[in-house]
């Protein structure tokens, strides 16, 4: 092996292993934020709260309807459409039951997700905003606990 190969590989691995380093460190300081997010979530009441409201709004009733739209509502509404057909006599093709499918999932869309996007939008803002601002408050007090 030559000294200029030689001269590469060491480069090289020296490389790749700064870049590992320089991973991990990114991986701690993600760590650490969070624990320092957490901490402050933890000691604010007012912070608290409001994760609460913006967990319930959004993971509780915007997410379980679209669930219950998706594998209740919508299968429930094509097999009694189906069965109740199937009373008279007729059958809907795939193509039929696809169609209906599409017009039942744009309706929902247009009745509840957007009117309930249009709503949640901005009340989402207003409580991230007083989050984020009881979140700045406790920050600078800690650090200004903190010994320099």
């Amino acid at each position: 092996m030559s000294e200029d190969e030689r001269s590469f590989s060491t480069s090289l691995s020296t490389l790749f292993f700064e870049g590992v380093l320089s991973f991990l460190r990114g991986i701690k300081d993600v760590i650490l934020g969070c624990v320092f997010a957490l901490s402050i979530v933890y000691k604010n009441s007012k912070i608290r709260s409001k994760v609460g409201l913006s967990f319930i709004l959004n993971g509780f009733i915007l997410a379980s309807s679209i669930l219950l739209f998706e594998h209740v509502v919508l299968p429930v509404v094509l097999l009694l459409t189906s069965w109740t057909l199937g009373l008279f006599g007729k059958d809907l093709t795939s193509e039929q039951l696809s169609w209906l499918e599409s017009l039942l999932s744009y309706t929902f869309t247009g009745l509840w997700m957007l009117p309930m996007f249009l709503i949640c939008t901005p009340i989402n803002s207003i409580w991230f905003r007083e989050i984020a601002i009881e979140a700045n408050d406790q920050a600078a007090k800690s650090l200004k606990k903190k010994p320099s």
